[in-house]
């Protein structure tokens, strides 16, 4: 073979190398302008787009992620041309029409899919109709030199845009800290946690029979515990959005109909920066807990996207359309990109080193516990049967059921996956709490611990959550801890609402601004008396939306619930106008729905006059 036969494969190669990484840049370039005009108009933004999630940085991170998935396309293509020994004629300008081709095609596909507005296999022929057209516009010899004479300057334009993006999101952040007020030199620092899908009665220090809290069973002891904190909803979004504006669901709109919290109500974030407090947010549930879903207002920085390559990846419609489901074949049984809690606490610890000079308000969302239940091993080992470890082994996906399947042994299984990641959870926040006190921050900072919702586990039919009002979706684990202040081994029985947080944190704090967000302190369980406290006494509000999105047979399937949560009762009324009721005293399970005995009927009359309509005041709330 000669030297310029030899040569052939080689320059055949990097065309073809060449070919790959221009499409992905191109691919990735409008990929990424799609996605960002998209969700610079709310209206278009579809829930899937919602549920992925991107920031400004996917204006750079796309072009890479792509241009890298492409090469690894182009180096699977080389592999029959350089085992085919007769092609060592061929001229490069050859193999450029059926490379140009799937590579047109892909680039068609991933950006009309990007839009989120066409069934796949509409797509599919648009695109291939798409990649004929241009690939038959021009001579593969001319097109094959503007690719290689115009791949300069798109690699530096992605460069200019990770410049403009990055740089933007770093100055905006210093002039933000630059510009805050000075804060009390001896105001407390506040640290919100949020176990995201922990429900109250799967935590031993609940008294669940099973150790998987064992960190938290002993802090107990060190503040006030809520023995009946109730969610303000069953999925993130709202109760997010009610924890940090202290508005209920049917005031802020938060919701599946409306998933976005739009600036109306000032939140707990700005009430803080307006008193010199530098925040931020870490959250490992980055598709409803997000920057994307409004929830970002009055935090400086927000940690949620692109924590790691396999979350930039999971970004591009690529990534989540193709890659996810192959890895899932291939054994992976987690959601690609996923953060950990190692990841949330380690984000967090390096921001806090640098904020010495100011007190700092950091919200933490863990998601350890969230389906697919993939906890370690050596957690998901402590409870499971022989029966559940098989089921274990057998699943691709550890994620449970859509559909009621009531066999003993399938509860049995999802139960013990659930605990384990609780477990896990429980450990990581000793590993949290051992970081503050080797900072000496633990007992300078005013630390919630809570989650949004819970966690169906079989329970009248129904699993995983946003789908129901019960209580195993709504009573949500909440402890108070500041030495000195917040009193030791104070525990409170009456049903509280998380909704009354931001009151809670402003009226710990003897913050100027207490009169700025609704609701009323939980303090007032250790400030006044039994009496008076009993006097106070309200029904806690829960709410939901209708979902299209899940089996019909699931309550909200059917209409708008609301729930009211008292001492005794627990009342659940449809938007056709049902009702349930659940006597807690006798049936904390709520196994027995007794809203037709007679005693039952006077309490739902009562309770129901207690409903809230639909709020009249949507007035913003004035801000600082």
């Amino acid at each position: 073979m000669t030297s310029e036969s030899a040569a052939t494969p080689r320059r055949q190669g990097t065309a073809i190398l060449l070919l790959a990484l221009w499409y992905g840049l191109v691919c990735g370039l409008l990929e990424a302008a799609v996605v960002t005009g998209i969700r610079l108009m709310p209206n278009w933004i579809t829930w899937k787009q919602r549920e992925v999630g991107a920031s400004f940085d996917f204006l750079w991170i796309a072009p890479l992620v792509n241009g890298a998935i492409f090469l690894v396309i182009g180096v699977v293509m080389l592999a029959p041309l350089f085992a085919a020994r007769r092609i060592t004629n061929w001229h490069p300008a050859a193999f450029m029409n059926p490379a140009g081709f799937l590579f047109t095609w892909l680039t068609a596909h991933l950006v009309l899919q990007a839009t989120g507005r066409m069934h796949v296999w509409a797509v599919v022929p648009l695109a291939i109709g798409i990649a004929w057209r241009l690939v038959a516009w021009t001579p593969p010899a001319r097109r094959l030199h503007w690719y290689q004479s115009s791949l300069a300057g798109l690699l530096l334009l992605v460069a200019a845009n990770a410049f403009v993006v990055r740089g933007a999101t770093e100055f905006s952040a210093v002039r933000a800290v630059a510009e805050l007020p000075r804060a009390q030199t001896s105001a407390p620092n506040v640290l919100l946690i949020v176990l995201d899908t922990v429900r109250a009665d799967h935590l031993s220090m609940y008294g669940y029979e099973r150790l998987t809290s064992p960190f938290l069973d002993l802090r107990v002891a060190e503040g006030a515990l809520f023995r009946r904190a109730i969610a303000p909803s069953s999925w993130t979004l709202p109760s997010h959005a009610s924890m940090f504006t202290g508005r209920p669901l049917f005031e802020h709109e938060a919701d599946t109909a409306h998933p976005y919290l739009d600036g109306r109500f000032i939140t707990l974030a700005e009430v803080l920066s307006a008193e010199g407090y530098v925040s931020a947010a870490f959250s490992a549930n980055t598709s409803w807990a997000s920057r994307a879903t409004g929830l970002q207002r009055g935090f400086i920085h927000f940690d949620d996207y692109f924590g790691s390559v396999a979350d930039a990846v999971s970004r591009t419609v690529f990534g989540w359309q193709f890659i996810s489901r192959v890895l899932r074949h291939l054994g992976y049984r987690d959601t690609l990109g996923r953060k950990y809690g190692s990841d949330v606490t380690r984000a967090f610890a390096k921001w806090a080193t640098t904020k010495r000079r100011r007190p700092f308000f950091a919200f933490l969302n863990y998601y350890d516990a969230h389906a697919p239940y993939v906890s370690a091993l050596s957690y998901r080992e402590k409870w499971m049967t022989s029966v559940s470890a098989r089921m274990d082994s057998a699943y691709r996906y550890p994620y449970p059921p859509r559909t009621w399947n009531g066999s003993e042994p399938t509860r049995t299984y999802w139960t013990a996956a659930y605990d384990a990641g609780i477990a896990s959870l429980d450990a990581e926040i000793g590993r949290l709490f051992d970081w503050l006190r080797s900072n000496d921050l633990l007992n300078s900072t005013l630390i919630i611990i809570t989650s949004d919702h819970g966690e169906s586990l079989g329970e009248h039919g129904l699993y995983t959550h946003k789908n129901s009002l019960y209580l195993d979706q709504i009573w949500v684990p909440l402890f108070v801890r500041l030495p000195g202040v917040v009193p030791a081994g104070i525990e409170v029985s009456d049903p509280v609402s998380t909704t009354d947080l931001p009151a809670t944190v402003l009226g710990i704090l003897r913050s100027p601004s207490v009169g700025q967000m609704p609701g009323e302190s939980l303090s007032r369980f250790w400030v006044n008396s039994e009496r008076e406290n009993k006097r106070q006494f309200k029904p806690v509000l829960s709410e939901i939306g209708k979902d299209d999105d899940i089996s019909t047979e699931w309550p909200v399937a059917r209409g708008r619930l609301r729930s009211l949560v008292t001492r005794e009762w627990h009342l659940i009324e449809h938007e056709n106008g049902d009702v349930e009721l659940f006597d807690l005293s006798n049936d904390s399970k709520e196994r027995l729905d007794v809203a037709d005995s007679p005693e039952g009927q006077v309490v739902v009359d009562a309770l129901r006059l207690a409903l809230p309509g639909r709020s009249s005041g949507r007035q913003p709330q004035p801000r600082p």
